[in-house]
């Protein structure tokens, strides 16, 4: 039997955050792409399907709540876990939030926090991976 490997995209603008979170979903077996672009992660979701992804809230030209309501009311994407991630406590409270995100990170990101969270978040998929022989 083949495992899949679980899979995330990551949207966030500043490089820095990108470098951390994907980083670390890669030492985790997890297959990520990422973009600074919004527009180029949203037009990567509306084609491919992901079990996880990381998504900044404050971004130019399309923000992370317009992603939001863009994918959630959709079936395409009703299994991925959505992680929104901010600097900005008062961005993330809201009813566009709560009817989109499954989790909500505040940065500044601990590196091991984050490790933890994501052995939560997709146990089976990244168990299942690190115990196949």
């Amino acid at each position: 039997m083949i495992n899949k490997q679980p899979t995330a995209i990551v949207i966030d603008d500043t490089w820095e955050n990108q470098l951390i979170f994907t980083s670390i979903l890669k030492k985790l077996n997890v297959v990520t792409e990422s973009y600074t672009d919004s527009t180029q992660g949203l037009e990567a979701l509306s084609t491919k399907t992901y079990d996880l992804m990381i998504l900044d809230l404050s971004m130019p030209k399309i923000s992370g709540n317009q992603i939001l309501k863009k994918i959630r009311p959709g079936e395409f994407h009703k299994k991925m876990k959505i992680v929104v991630v901010t600097a900005y406590a008062h961005m993330a409270i809201g009813q566009d939030i709560d009817e989109g995100a499954d989790y909500l990170m505040l940065k500044p990101i601990s590196v091991p926090d984050f490790t933890r969270f994501l052995t939560k978040v997709l146990p089976k998929q990244i168990d299942t991976i690190n115990n196949t022989p």
